[in-house]
């Protein structure tokens, strides 16, 4: 349940914040172009952006970049 709710403020936060810097931003489209083009992305990045919806890939993601 926190981990639900903490993903939705994060990801309404991230979306707010975009759209309020980025005309027309659509998050929707952002995520498929991402997908599509996952080869001409850093893969670090990558991971980081897609990990931003699934608070445990996050979370191991943070984990094992502070331990790195």
């Amino acid at each position: 349940m926190l981990c639900m709710l903490q993903t939705e403020l994060v990801e309404g936060y991230l979306e707010r914040e975009l759209q309020a810097r980025i005309p027309d931003f659509d998050m929707h489209a952002f995520i498929h172009s991402l997908q599509t083009h996952r080869e001409e992305v850093v893969e670090e990045v990558l991971d980081l952006l897609l990990s931003f919806s699934d608070f445990l890939s996050f979370k191991q993601l943070m984990l094992h970049h502070k331990a790195v």
